[in-house]
């Protein structure tokens, strides 16, 4: 070869190997393995505290990078799901762009940030939510709250066109009010209506709520409205009262309220405690109850909960569940089931009022 055929040739070449490098499939595993590396290496420091695997597990340790990293290399893509990452036809400045994009998402999760606050996404009940540091992350243990309602709900209307009513207390992303509207809308025998309420203190989770009950077609089907469990009627005027609520209650009643005890806080891994919304998560107590006392008082003394059939469904921590019993039959319920989750812990508790 001529110097220059040479000089162009080794250009080529770089190239062909700049673009491998940078290759989406690339990208993944190598965000793969750097946060396997320092979740192995720092188990003392932020990034050792992001995933809580027992370090003996490596199986796990290992799937958990794998699909981290998958979501990272997605987010950083502007692709709409990991599997476009394996088709991603992308130009060597896009992906370039994309790892330097990458790089940062990748120091922004080893620094303890929740992996769905930095894609904004969660999938919860098979739907896709957004979410922010202003709501919640949803979990799969809450969808034992979904399929508890779901169970009882095809047990009480048994006619396709009976109407059916909902509240959700701190409703946060919506995920539990949507998922449970958007399971009864889909079934094709139900011609019924359905008027949905979801409550929130906070005005910013009212926004996350609004949008995801957008995204997913049943805006028309609930209002979302400021509301505190804390106070009589949640805050509502009395005029707010007669036309949020129901004249005899609503016929379900979903919530999980924030039910971590004090004594528990410092077990919490660092990205939960950091990061997620205090008032979503705790209880303000020792053992983490005071929320259960409010929410019996509101649904008793302000008619929330139909008598007779209406059903409360509510999550409750771990160990939680006699003492939330107690509370609930103390005030004037009746306890009807406890429902465990998939990891068998009694995830969630059923009432209703004579």
């Amino acid at each position: 070869y001529y110097p220059s055929e040479r000089k162009l040739l080794k250009s080529e070449i770089l190239i062909r190997n700049t673009m491998r490098l940078v290759s989406a499939i690339g990208l993944v595993h190598r965000t793969k393995n750097r946060l396997l590396q320092e979740w192995k290496t720092s188990r003392s420091s932020v990034a050792g505290q992001v995933v809580k695997t027992p370090e003996e597990d490596k199986e796990a340790l290992e799937a958990r990078a794998w699909i981290e990293a998958q979501a990272l290399v997605t987010h950083s893509m502007g692709l709409r799901s990991e599997e476009e990452i394996w088709t991603a036809s992308k130009s060597s400045k896009d992906l370039v762009t994309a790892q330097n994009k990458l790089e940062v998402l990748i120091r922004t999760r080893l620094e303890g940030t929740p992996l769905a606050y930095i894609t904004k996404h969660q999938e919860f009940w098979g739907l896709d939510f957004m979410v922010n540091g202003s709501v919640l992350i949803p979990r799969p243990c809450s969808e034992t709250v979904i399929e508890t309602a779901v169970n009882l709900y095809s047990e009480m209307f048994c006619l396709s066109h009976e109407s059916m009513s909902v509240m959700d207390i701190g409703t946060g992303s919506g995920c539990l009010l949507i998922s449970f509207i958007k399971e009864i809308n889909s079934r094709s025998t139900n011609t019924g209506t359905i008027s949905g309420v979801g409550l929130d203190v906070c005005p910013n989770a009212l926004a996350v709520a609004k949008e995801n009950a957008d995204r997913h077609g049943v805006s028309k089907d609930c209002q979302l409205l400021a509301g505190d469990f804390r106070k009589p009627i949640f805050g509502f005027t009395n005029e707010e009262a007669r036309k949020y609520i129901p004249e005899n209650g609503f016929d379900f009643v979903l919530c999980n309220p924030p039910y971590i005890s004090t004594k528990e806080m410092e077990s919490l891994p660092y990205s939960v405690k950091a990061f997620e919304p205090y008032g979503a998560l705790f209880g303000d107590d020792e053992l983490g109850l005071a929320p259960y006392s409010q929410i019996a008082t509101r649904l008793l003394h302000d008619n929330v909960l139909k008598k007779g059939s209406g059903k409360a469904v509510l999550e409750i921590g771990m160990n939680q569940g006699p003492f939330v019993r107690r509370i609930f039959t103390e005030t004037g319920f009746r306890f009807l089931a406890a429902v465990k989750d998939l990891s068998h812990i009694e995830r969630c508790l059923v009432f209703a009022l004579d």
